[in-house]
């Protein structure tokens, strides 16, 4: 809503906890997880995209792990938008970290368009879970995610 508000083109493929994989009837794979992801793919090539941001919650068994991630394809325009959200973000978290390539990550190693994934927090760490669950925390990220979107592109 964000980026709509301020006259940015936007597709949102989901706005419910449910599987894409459920409208793919093309690929033929018993995985419903790779059919999720062919199914954003599809969606990146039929509709042309001047980026493709996939968010995410992360988890993980060290409950001290806590703040964003953003993984990037291995290619320059994506690692300079990953660059402009984690930047954005780790200002949110009081955090330093660098984003990362998302090597063996389907989505980014098969979308065209500079891609990132964003894990936006650790729903297994109490502190970002309080973040990733409140309107006013997810407001906090979404507005993040905003900044990092719109320096991409303005140095671009």
């Amino acid at each position: 809503m964000l980026l709509r508000s301020h006259g940015y083109r936007t597709i949102l493929n989901r706005t419910g906890d449910y599987a894409l994989s459920d409208e793919n009837r093309w690929l033929n794979s018993r995985s419903r997880h790779i059919r999720d992801l062919a199914q954003r793919k599809e969606l990146s090539e039929q509709v042309p995209a001047s980026i493709v941001v996939s968010m995410h919650v992360n988890w993980g068994r060290n409950k001290s792990r806590r703040g964003a991630l953003v993984l990037h394809q291995n290619d320059g325009r994506s690692a300079l938008l990953a660059s402009a959200i984690q930047d954005s973000l780790d200002t949110l978290y009081n955090s330093h970290r660098l984003p990362e390539v998302g090597e063996p990550f389907y989505l980014l190693r098969h979308i065209d368009s500079p891609a990132v994934i964003v894990e936006t927090g650790f729903i297994s760490n109490a502190e970002d879970r309080v973040m990733l669950t409140s309107k006013r925390g997810q407001q906090k990220i979404a507005e993040a995610i905003y900044a990092g979107i719109v320096h991409y592109f303005t140095v671009m």
